[in-house]
């Protein structure tokens, strides 16, 4: 699976603010950051959430890097933590 540029629930568009060409290679080659928030255990990112639906995208760990995640602490409403 490649890096999503969409959500699969809302199908809003999850690509940001484009990246400078002369920063590009700092990311991976990646032309726009990702809108994609990561949900971290602390130790890595478990999967990510679309910032406009707050659906969950599952983490497919083929995904190559370059994404601007950030790393949040919360509470998913009906799930265990």
């Amino acid at each position: 699976m490649s890096e999503p540029t969409e959500c699969p629930h809302c199908k809003a568009s999850l690509q940001d603010y484009e990246i400078p060409e002369d920063e590009r290679e700092m990311f991976g080659g990646k032309t726009h950051f990702s809108r994609l928030i990561g949900i971290s255990n602390g130790d890595r990112v478990m999967w990510y959430v679309c910032p406009d639906c707050r659906g969950r995208i599952e983490r497919d760990g083929s995904w190559d890097q370059g994404y601007r995640t950030f790393d949040i602490e919360i509470r998913v409403r009906g799930e265990e933590q």
